[in-house]
């Protein structure tokens, strides 16, 4: 599945998230490179936001059960993804905290890549995400 998605603006707290050595982890893992330590925010209407959500239910990872520092972790969902920025095509992991503020139309994507410096994305920028059915 192919959906368009609008950059916009996160709640600055992606960085921090990441940062943390047994998140870093998992998405090292998955990217097979390091994190940035952020994460791009995209919208997405409410029907592709059910899509997304639909896709998570059968193919994500849940990572439960976390512990760092002696401390209880929040669980993450993680889904492998496509991100296209024009032309360019990169693997990105899509995120979704089991704590969270966002919204549902709102995607958190990480990538080993600073994708808004990288690219020059700026909010309204619309970019596809791709994710296997």
């Amino acid at each position: 599945m192919r959906i368009r998605a609008r950059v916009t603006s996160g709640l600055g707290k992606g960085g921090k998230f990441i940062a943390i050595p047994l998140y870093e982890e998992i998405f090292e893992r998955i990217l097979g490179k390091r994190p940035f330590h952020g994460t791009l925010n995209l919208e997405v209407d409410s029907v592709d936001a059910v899509k997304v959500g639909k896709a998570f239910m059968e193919q994500g990872i849940l990572h439960d059960g976390l512990k760092w520092d002696g401390k209880k972790m929040g669980a993450i969902e993680t889904l492998s993804a496509v991100l296209w920025i024009g032309t360019r095509k990169l693997k990105v992991s899509l995120v979704r905290p089991a704590l969270t503020e966002h919204h549902r139309e709102v995607i958190e994507v990480v990538s080993d890549l600073h994708l808004r410096q990288e690219f020059g994305l700026e909010d309204g920028d619309e970019v596809d995400l791709e994710v296997a059915e």
